[in-house]
């Protein structure tokens, strides 16, 4: 009995030292680097390009502190603003969007800073890059999909034609066998394989769109198909990136907010 006590002494010390060094759900530091660097909110409003208007009021919270140099916006930040533009999805590898104006930025301390106005056409400094789906169809999909592999391998024909001497008709035949083994073979690749795990697509669907990828008409079904438009749910994370210097403006109007960080600030500039 004295041999366990005295072991678990030390674990309940060792316990409690990783407990206290931890930080704290919700307590999070997220270093920015550039403008590029994106700044996550929770939503207030839900944002739906069916649904919402433009000129519609949002509303998004920090749920993490953000430093860059010695500014801080500090978790709990209510950023507000209104819909600039709603878009929806389109054919032609064109998605749906939904682009915002951050007009106001209320800190946990009660300090209200007025940022910009949607009225004034002059700032536009805290507008948001148009949001889209995480799965909208964009040009490179189509080169995935099939038409640039059925691209390169047509500019290879008349080479191999001239060489060979073989009618056009055999080579359209052997290129497209071998277009279609390509097109099975992509289909198996560790990005391939986890979009099929994640939707349990079986193998017959996965030779399916193999052989249709290498005929070139998944990229076809890929330039006509409509994107995902984007809808946010109350209470979702919204990832936001600003345009040239937003982020840096929205820095500057926290300023005076001094918040004890749990790491160390990084000392970088924006670019």
């Amino acid at each position: 009995m004295r041999w366990n006590k005295f072991f678990q002494a030390p674990s309940i010390i060792l316990l409690s030292l990783i407990l206290a060094l931890s930080p704290l759900p919700g307590l999070a530091d997220r270093p920015i680097h550039s403008h590029r660097d994106a700044v996550y909110v929770q939503i207030r409003t839900p944002l739906n390009v069916q649904t919402t208007l433009d000129g519609s009021t949002f509303e998004g919270i920090t749920r993490e502190n953000y430093y860059y140099q010695n500014f801080s916006i500090p978790e709990g930040t209510l950023l507000s603003g209104h819909v600039h533009r709603i878009k929806p999805s389109r054919r032609f590898t064109r998605p749906g969007y939904l682009q915002l104006d951050i007009e106001q930025a209320k800190f946990p301390s009660g300090r209200i800073v007025q940022l910009s106005h949607s009225s004034d056409e002059s700032l536009h400094t805290l507008r948001t890059h148009k949001l889209t789906h995480p799965e909208a169809v964009r040009f490179p999909v189509l080169l995935e999909m099939g038409l640039g592999l059925t691209a390169g391998s047509a500019a290879v024909d008349i080479p191999v034609k001239i060489i060979t001497g073989w009618s056009f008709a055999i080579i359209l035949g052997v290129g497209t066998g071998v277009r279609i083994i390509e097109g099975i073979a992509a289909e198996y690749l560790p990005g391939e394989r986890r979009r099929h795990n994640h939707t349990g697509d079986s193998w017959p669907k996965r030779y399916t769109h193999g052989f249709l990828r290498g005929i070139g008409a998944m990229g076809v079904y890929y330039l006509f198909k409509l994107s995902p438009n984007p809808k946010l749910d109350e209470g979702e994370m919204l990832r936001i990136r600003f345009e040239k210097h937003g982020l840096e403006t929205l820095f500057k109007a926290a300023s005076q907010e001094a918040i004890p960080p749990t790491t160390s600030p990084i000392d970088t500039t924006l670019e």
